[in-house]
């Protein structure tokens, strides 16, 4: 688990030093981080906390009381995010291709960080164990709710920035492409596990 969340913080932070905007699942967290002066990885932690509520919501009694030792995991994926951040903090690419190749690079990072942390089936991620409630929910497959849950987050993100900064800031095109190839990673994974069990 600790590892998966270094790799999920690592993607992160490739996806964000892009400069074309951010993940989806950290958009929200990013731009309040442009607005307010507290860092990323803090801001992240306290939408962590939004995301682990909502799991109860959802879940009501099936809701496992392990899942709240997630409150344990938030501070430290906050922690390793704001470690890679400042890791990463003088890259700065100039030419619009490595752009896009770091957001496609990162989610493809972010893709393996969550197949990790499913595959463990203890204590779930709060953004992933948000999505894979709703999914075992609605009986709908894990990657077509991550996609859409993931686009919610970038509306917010969106509301977040024009309420706090006045400006879209923090979302941009690497973040929708985030998005779809996160997305489309996952799914991947999903079908080359189910392929070689025939």
């Amino acid at each position: 688990m600790l590892i998966s969340l270094i790799v999920m913080a690592l993607g992160i932070a490739i996806v964000t030093h892009a400069n074309i905007g951010t993940t989806p699942i950290t958009s929200p967290a990013y731009v309040l981080s442009l607005a307010f002066p507290l860092s990323f990885g803090t801001m992240m932690t306290a939408i962590n906390i939004s995301f682990l509520l909502a799991q109860r919501l959802i879940l009501k009694r099936t809701f496992q009381r392990l899942q709240w030792l997630q409150l344990l995991l938030m501070p430290l994926l906050g922690f390793f995010i704001d470690t890679m951040f400042q890791l990463l903090e003088r890259f700065d690419p100039t030419y619009y291709m490595i752009k896009l190749m770091m957001v496609l690079l990162g989610s493809l990072i972010i893709a393996i960080a969550t197949k990790l942390q499913l595959q463990a089936k203890l204590i779930n991620n709060p953004a992933e164990g948000i999505v894979k409630a709703y999914s075992f929910i609605r009986h709908r497959s894990f990657s077509t709710v991550k996609i859409q849950f993931d686009f919610s987050l970038v509306v917010i993100a969106l509301i977040f920035s024009l309420i706090f900064l006045r400006d879209i800031s923090g979302v941009r095109e690497g973040t929708v492409l985030s998005a779809f190839a996160t997305g489309f990673f996952i799914h991947l994974f999903s079908k080359n596990k189910e392929a070689s069990r025939t």
